[in-house]
């Protein structure tokens, strides 16, 4: 890989309003690690902001692809609710199954076993619908948590803003500026996708509960 020297990076930075791509970021982290000649200070602080730029990066891809999971489970539950209430009211009105005739006929032994195997089936219905108990009281609670992270993101978004306009040191290596500017833009790069994937959330939760109860009660 062919390396642009330190000081031409410098005069060839992108531009203030835009941000850098992961590649780019990524050959500034390769080309300072490498590097002899940087005042240790300074390349450590450009290596924390390029890396923690990169690890934003990565959030963001992840939130947005958490955000596409939660528009695409919104799109099925209309479905998904309409054939499990169709199950519910199936039961509803279906007549309790009655004893077999064949029971009569069978010995001790082989009842003692039927009557194991209906206490194994009834212990691993009543652990289903205790785990469907704890998810349906967790995403009540999911509710509040995410409104509160929501605000947490938002109230974050303008003291960013206020970093990125203010003034630097005059003897501030230009190059770290430059990084210490790509890490905060990509800092708000991540809490707008993160605050999307969350509001996409709270849109599917009324579902998802309605769901989870359906799949409690059928």
């Amino acid at each position: 890989m062919c390396w642009l020297p330190l000081q031409l990076r410098a005069q060839t930075a992108i531009a203030p309003d835009s941000s850098a791509t992961f590649e780019i970021i990524e050959n500034h982290l390769q080309e300072v690690e490498a590097s002899s000649e940087l005042d240790e200070v300074v390349k450590q602080a450009l290596l924390d902001h390029y890396r923690r730029a990169i690890s934003l990066i990565e959030q963001r891809r992840s939130y947005e692809a958490s955000s596409a999971e939660f528009i695409k489970a919104q799109e099925s539950a209309p479905k998904q609710i309409a054939a499990l209430r169709k199950q519910v009211t199936g039961l509803e009105v279906k007549a309790p199954p009655k004893l077999p005739d064949s029971l009569t006929r069978k010995n001790l032994s082989e009842l003692a076993q039927q009557l194991r195997s209906g206490k194994a089936d009834l212990t691993a219905l009543t652990n289903s619908l205790d785990q469907l108990e704890s998810l349906l009281k967790a995403q009540s609670q999911r509710s509040q948590q995410v409104r509160e992270r929501i605000n947490e993101a938002r109230n974050r978004q303008p003291e960013i803003a206020g970093e990125l306009n203010a003034a630097v040191p005059e003897n501030r290596p230009q190059r770290l500026i430059e990084a210490r500017r790509w890490a905060l833009e990509h800092e708000s790069l991540a809490l707008a996708a993160e605050i999307e994937m969350l509001n996409q959330e709270l849109l599917a939760i009324p579902s998802r509960s309605e769901v989870l109860t359906l799949e409690r009660d059928k």
